[in-house]
């Protein structure tokens, strides 16, 4: 079978980037919108629920969190128009500050997760945004692996010095990890699948 020449291939691949990107410009605009407004409710409903004085240490540090979020989502939403004028130059850009996005939104449900321990052992905001990722997130094989790979590792590392009393989470590290698999998987697949077409 011919091999296609060094620069045919070069052109497929920036041709590749260039799709993701679009992809990425796409619908990345209404994921940032979505999850901007997510954090503006939960600000709200902590200043609401502490009658408007943040009074608690635990109030304080989730009110700190969802900000952090906030902002960060804000400043993404604010390049979406930017990197849309620049395409296709801005091709690679677009897809790094993505995964930028992408490692900042684990790490932040990493952080809410190990925070939460002290009231109980779930996992639930780092399961469903790790999730979340996988599906929505345009991830090469390698980005998909460290992305989704490492913020688990630390979960895993972390998890037990954020329990007040010593737990069993044999099932919680075995079902993560099966999730975070899963996840790398289902975001390569959908990276080969488009790389096919």
């Amino acid at each position: 079978m011919k091999r296609p020449a060094p620069s045919t291939t070069a052109q497929k691949r920036q041709d590749l980037r260039e799709h993701m990107a679009q992809r990425v410009l796409r619908y990345l605009w209404w994921i940032l919108l979505l999850v901007a407004g997510i954090q503006l409710f939960n600000i709200l409903h902590a200043l609401v629920y502490t009658g408007w004085r943040l009074h608690t240490p635990a109030s304080r540090v989730y009110v700190l969190l969802y900000a952090c979020l906030l902002v960060v989502s804000l400043l993404g939403l604010a390049c979406v128009p930017f990197l849309k004028r620049s395409l296709p130059r801005s091709a690679g850009l677009t897809l790094w500050l993505q995964w930028i996005y992408c490692g900042f939104l684990l790490c932040w449900a990493v952080m809410v997760t190990l925070y939460d321990q002290r009231v109980g052992p779930g996992a639930e905001t780092y399961l469903t945004v790790l999730l979340t990722v996988a599906v929505l997130a345009e991830l090469p094989p390698v980005p998909a692996a460290v992305l989704l790979g490492v913020p688990q590792i630390a979960l895993m590392l972390a998890l037990t010095y954020y329990q007040p009393t010593k737990q069993d989470n044999f099932g919680l590290y075995l079902n993560s990890t099966v999730l975070a698999a899963v996840a790398i998987f289902i975001a390569c697949y959908r990276y080969l699948s488009q790389k096919r077409q």
